[in-house]
């Protein structure tokens, strides 16, 4: 007897996701949202990549598996061969001659009780983001960044376990899919997709000036930003340079580099077309990882890396579209 997966919006659960109940709305955009994860997921069920957990857990943690969808489903079109991991990380993905492990994670916006809690946007009468008066842009773009490492570290600290456990190989690359999609509309994604500066040195944007016409330099310039600052009793700050040659820790040297997309469910145009779809992923590649992911493996919108100046420890950020 062939097993029929469970209708993900049949439960209607107690303080379920701010994501699911937007997707059970009435209307005909959130009906053309349900089909298109309802065809997901039958495919994920049919792959035999859920858990025995999905169909319960997605009304409660509807971002992070929706993400798990979505991930798979990309990796898919990029012609890898996706089993289920029942221990350690999420997809063992095969293509040919290559082979790596993927672990899919949502950073969340924390606890509305602590410092690092990301600010909601408000809604002004003509229903538009307020992001002015309530909400401070730099504070909120600094506690995002936070958020986005420190989702970063928990899943290399996770992965560094599964290792010593045996339940991970540590002799093929390991990448972690990262979504902001719980938080919603992320700032620090304007210049440069966030994922940068949660984990190379990139503060804020400026420009130069021509000392001589006093008119601005063509191109795009970024203050050096190390380490942010989480402003706890503590007063203790988190990296951004884990991917920089010779500043990472044991954990983040086993993490080869990050798949990363503002993708989301509440942003108009979801879902996209395949050719689109493909166009939301970034990677973004650790130059100090002990196995790296070979460049072009993931044919993803672009993808990121370091390469040296020539000049002792000064690199620039290098990045290639498809």
């Amino acid at each position: 007897m062939t097993l029929k997966p469970i209708n993900l919006f049949k439960r209607n659960p107690i303080n379920c996701h701010p994501l699911y109940e937007q997707l059970c709305a009435p209307d005909r955009i959130a009906k053309v949202r349900r089909q298109h994860i309802t065809n997901l997921w039958q495919w994920y069920f049919t792959m035999e990549l859920a858990d025995a957990n999905f169909d319960s857990d997605f009304p409660i943690q509807t971002g992070q598996r929706w993400w798990e969808l979505e991930t798979a489903w990309f990796l898919y079109n990029c012609g890898f061969d996706l089993s289920k991991k029942r221990t350690g990380s999420d997809f063992l993905c095969k293509r040919e001659n290559i082979v790596f492990e993927v672990e899919a994670v949502v950073a969340g916006p924390g606890r509305k009780d602590h410092p690092d809690y990301v600010p909601e946007f408000t809604l002004t009468g003509s229903r538009q983001f307020q992001t002015s008066g309530t909400i401070k842009i730099p504070e909120r773009e600094r506690i995002e960044i936070l958020r986005l490492t420190n989702s970063i570290s928990t899943k290399a600290i996770k992965h560094l376990s599964d290792i010593k456990k045996g339940y991970s190989d540590p002799s093929i690359p390991f990448v972690i899919a990262l979504s902001p999609v719980d938080m919603r509309d992320i700032i620090a994604n304007g210049d440069m997709p966030a994922a940068l500066k949660a984990v190379y040195p990139i503060g804020g944007q400026y420009r130069m000036i021509d000392p001589v016409t006093g008119e601005f330099l063509p191109g795009r310039r970024w203050k050096c930003r190390p380490l942010v600052n989480k402003k706890t009793p503590s007063h203790a700050a988190i990296s951004t340079q884990i991917f920089c040659p010779g500043c990472g820790n044991e954990q983040s040297r086993k993490v080869s580099a990050l798949l990363y997309s503002t993708m989301n469910i509440w942003i108009h145009g979801y879902p996209y077309s395949p050719g689109e779809h493909q166009k939301q992923f970034v990677v973004v590649h650790n130059n100090d990882c002990n196995i790296p992911l070979i460049r072009g493996t993931i044919k993803a919108g672009v993808e990121y890396w370091l390469e040296s100046t020539g000049t002792t420890n000064e690199y620039e950020l290098t990045e290639s579209k498809i």
